[in-house]
């Protein structure tokens, strides 16, 4: 049986490419790993990666209340999602999903331009002044 401990702390401490390493490493993937894996998604913005997970997980053991809170809350944030989608309400990026909406990622699009704007002008004065 897998011990979850371990990725479970790396993922409390933000270090998601370990905490993958860590999954990826383990032959068993029971229903636990298939939730660890779903958070892993969440953090990194990926919600329908995210959702598929927590199905398999709650395939595996449909009676998890853990499990069913989760998949809940995130279908729920994916409708809201959707709604704000419809009505125009949301901003979105070149991949066309909304930027604000998802899961954790609330990163405003002003700091977005303000960062590109100021990674052009950093890449001009760096070719041009040597």
């Amino acid at each position: 049986e897998n011990n979850y401990e371990e990725v479970e702390n790396l993922i409390k401490s933000g270090d998601l490419t370990s905490a993958q390493n860590k999954l990826d490493s383990y032959s068993i993937h029971d229903a636990e790993w298939h939730y660890l894996q779903s958070i892993v998604f969440y953090r990194k913005n990926w919600t329908n990666e995210s959702k598929k997970q927590l199905e398999i997980a709650l395939q595996l053991e449909p009676d998890n209340d853990r499990y069913k809170k989760a998949y809940d809350k995130l279908t729920e944030k994916m409708r809201r999602t959707e709604d704000r989608f419809k009505s125009g309400n949301a901003d979105f990026g070149n991949n066309g999903e909304p930027q604000n909406a998802q899961m954790g990622g609330d990163f405003c699009s002003i700091c977005s331009d303000c960062l590109t704007a100021y990674c052009c002008a950093s890449m001009c004065t760096n070719c041009c002044c040597r």
